[in-house]
């Protein structure tokens, strides 16, 4: 028989570990037109790189739509009539 478990799934890197940095390891850098940018940096050997990742990617995409917003008007880009 199977045991059922019911519990509130949660990304691991919101859950706060003894001992362990959150979140994806990041530096600045400089883009080619003098702005400065932050890189997250993702480890494919990592214990955590399923996170990090994750963090990477949810990093960019808001970035992405921060700045359709402030283009367009909308997170989503151009609105097509």
């Amino acid at each position: 028989m199977t045991k059922v478990i019911v519990t509130k799934l949660r990304p691991t890197w919101l859950l706060k570990k003894k001992g362990r940095k959150v979140g994806a390891p990041t530096k600045l850098a400089r883009r080619p037109d003098g702005r400065q940018t932050t890189v997250y940096i993702v480890d494919s050997g990592s214990k955590t790189f399923d996170d990090d990742l994750v963090r990477a990617f949810s990093a960019n995409i808001a970035a992405e739509r921060r700045a359709n917003s402030v283009a367009f008007g909308s997170p989503d880009g151009p609105q097509e009539s």
